[in-house]
């Protein structure tokens, strides 16, 4: 899994070097001249994404296992950075998060079972997303498969099938059970501690069931996620305005769709590094937005990860430090 992880990091930072060097270091460096604003402004902006991310979540656990929400924030804030910043094949930071959610007093089966619903809703919901993109899209008027359209068009659809195939992989996980099917691979069930894995998730999967019998909280969940998705349309086209680029919200839906779900869809490149820059500059570029500005919004959206991200970094390695050292100093097995 590391040598893995090191050789998309290594693809991605030369695919977002490629990028670069093809879209003239000048001209980019010219559009982030004034790049301080943009990413200020962005950055407190990701306050109110976060917030929407952190309702849909709360909806997900049980009223007696629910923190405050100012906890809650914390725990999104903090499990959303070491996605975005940590080469965490961007699940490292939800696991870090049902953790808290254990140690703020949850049950550790309702932590669980909450963090799997929740990137359940979020990739079903990721799906409605793509799909308004898609509509976006035909509606701005890309009706022919040739040309920037027609990739934009592919791409996105494309996209939206692997974000699909993810959203029903969760939601199956969720309805079959984790201990079924740990139960059912013989590789699992023959290792040493294989049964007793089995019978210790038995407690997530009643407690999954439970969320799953709750449809009004899911309908919550999603609708809050959905809100989400759509929230971080206004990050770009606020992003795009003071770059002197403004695009209209339907051509910052789009840019964003794409460039959401290939991020997704890459989920083993650290960060989608190099990913995430193509699908902006493939995107914006059907709304006359050119290379250098697109790849400028890409920087000032990773210069904003660093900017929000690091505190809850920081913050999170030293409320673990104990459980960080330790991981630190085990032997690799």
């Amino acid at each position: 899994m590391k040598s893995l992880l090191a050789a998309c990091a290594l693809g991605g930072l030369l695919m977002f070097a490629g990028l670069v060097l093809s879209s003239s270091p000048a001209a980019i460096a010219a559009a982030l001249a004034t790049s301080a604003g943009p990413v200020m402004a962005a950055s407190l902006y990701r306050v109110i994404p976060i917030f929407a991310n952190t309702m849909s979540w709360r909806a997900l656990i049980r009223p007696q296992s629910r923190p405050d929400l100012a906890a809650l924030l914390r725990m999104r804030w903090i499990g959303e950075s070491v996605n975005a910043l940590l080469p965490v094949a961007q699940v490292g930071g939800d696991l870090a998060r049902a953790r808290m959610l254990n140690q703020a007093g949850a049950k550790g089966s309702d932590a669980a079972a909450s963090m799997v619903a929740d990137l359940a809703v979020g990739a079903a919901s990721q799906v409605a997303f793509t799909l308004l993109g898609v509509a976006a899209l035909v509606g701005s008027g890309a009706g022919a498969l040739g040309g920037t359209e027609g990739r934009v068009a592919r791409a996105i659809a494309l996209a939206a099938v692997l974000t699909a195939a993810g959203a029903g992989a969760l939601l199956g996980v969720a309805h079959v059970g984790i201990g079924r099917i740990i139960a059912a691979v013989p590789l699992l069930r023959r290792r040493s501690g294989g049964e007793g894995l089995a019978a210790r998730v038995a407690g997530i999967d009643a407690a999954l069931a439970d969320v799953l019998s709750r449809r009004g909280e899911l309908l919550r969940a999603f609708a809050w996620h959905l809100l989400g998705w759509l929230l971080q349309v206004g990050e770009t086209w606020l992003i795009l305005r003071m770059l002197g680029c403004g695009v209209s919200w339907i051509a910052a839906l789009v840019i964003e769709t794409l460039a959401a779900t290939a991020r997704s869809a890459a989920f083993v490149v650290p960060g989608g590094l190099g990913v995430q820059e193509g699908a902006l500059m493939l995107a914006a570029g059907r709304f006359g937005v050119d290379g250098p500005h697109a790849l400028a919004l890409g920087i000032v959206k990773r210069m904003r990860e660093v900017v929000t991200g690091a505190p809850a970094i920081l913050a999170w390695a030293i409320s673990e430090r104990r459980m960080l050292d330790r991981f630190l100093r085990r032997r690799p097995q």
